[in-house]
């Protein structure tokens, strides 16, 4: 157990470790690594009269030419809900509660090219 490191813990570790807890650190646990995912499907624009939508052409000045591509238009709406188990969160969880020496520390950002070169 001493050469674990944040990358190393996976779900069969994590189990070993809660299997002996209460039912409220259980239950604690599983609420922060199940998270709500949405899934969305694809479906064509209808007009007035049902027919599909069609995407118009636009010179570059960005008026309408009044030319259509041929290509609809298509819009996500949310089809199913579903919870899934998230194994980033739950790692993260697991080491805040119970190892906090493994959670990553936050990396400081590197400098952009321009601050590199300002100066020469």
């Amino acid at each position: 157990m001493a050469d674990i490191t944040f990358k190393k813990i996976d779900a069969k570790f994590m189990y070993d470790y809660l299997k002996d807890k209460s039912a409220e650190e259980k239950a604690a646990f599983k609420k922060a690594a199940y998270k709500l995912q949405k899934d969305y499907i694809l479906v064509d624009v209808l007009d007035d009269n049902g027919q599909p939508i069609q995407i118009a052409v636009k010179d570059k000045s960005g008026k309408l030419t009044g030319k259509y591509r041929n290509k609809k238009q298509r819009q996500y709406i949310e089809d199913t809900a579903e919870e899934k188990f998230d194994m980033f969160e739950a790692k993260m969880y697991f080491c805040k509660k119970y190892m906090p020496h493994l959670v990553p520390k936050k990396q400081d950002k590197k400098a952009k090219t321009d601050d590199l070169f300002a100066n020469w």
